[in-house]
């Protein structure tokens, strides 16, 4: 019973200062580790989006281009022609109008008029990024922007495969997902045995 009494009589606890000093190491903790913490947590966002923007310039330009016929590619231009309407095409690297950096562009057009499904209006040239503006925002309320872009665009040997090396998706000089070094994007294309007949709807 006189324990328990000296206890409850006993008066000691924290002082002012020993408080006032607790506080200021943990504002220290905080104004240090803070900042890291949400550092690492934007870079893991842009690691996430990064990795999805590149597999939706993947499919992008795989969508484009295995139905394509008529194909050419020199250093960073694919030009061909579209089996859904018929025009001309082109896949580049430029600068979108209103952006300044540069992106993945695809081009169409319509410069001639043929027989059948080819007899279409010529239409006005189309310039606009393969993966849209929204997809390439890094936040929804952030005026920065993801690139989509790539070093090389060659045919293969055969004639059945593009080849695009250097696919890389960038925030400024960040890269956030490239492919393995080493490795191309190959895409199968439409050879000539494959392409519609003049008059056909592919």
């Amino acid at each position: 019973m006189n324990a328990l009494t000296k206890k409850l009589k006993k008066t000691g606890g924290f002082t002012l200062s020993e408080v006032l000093v607790a506080v200021l190491i943990l504002v220290m903790i905080s104004a240090t580790a803070l900042p890291a913490a949400l550092n690492a947590y934007k870079n893991a966002v842009d690691a996430a989006n990064g990795q999805v923007l590149f597999s939706t310039a993947v499919n992008a330009l795989r969508s484009e281009l295995s139905t394509a016929w008529d194909v050419t590619a020199s250093e960073k231009t694919i030009s061909y022609k579209s089996s859904a309407t018929g025009s001309n095409c082109e896949i580049s690297i430029g600068t979108p109008s209103g952006e300044e950096q540069e992106t993945i562009l695809l081009k169409e057009y319509m410069t001639e008029s043929g027989v059948g499904w080819l007899s279409e209006e010529l239409k006005p040239e189309v310039v606009s990024p393969l993966v849209s503006k929204a997809m390439r925002r890094t936040t929804r309320s952030s005026g920065e922007y993801m690139t989509v872009v790539y070093n090389t665009a060659a045919l293969s040997g055969d004639g059945k495969y593009v080849s695009i090396g250097g696919l890389t998706v960038k925030r400024g000089d960040s890269i956030l997902a490239e492919m393995p070094a080493g490795t191309n994007l190959l895409i199968r294309i439409m050879t000539k045995s494959d392409s519609p007949v003049e008059g056909d709807s592919p």
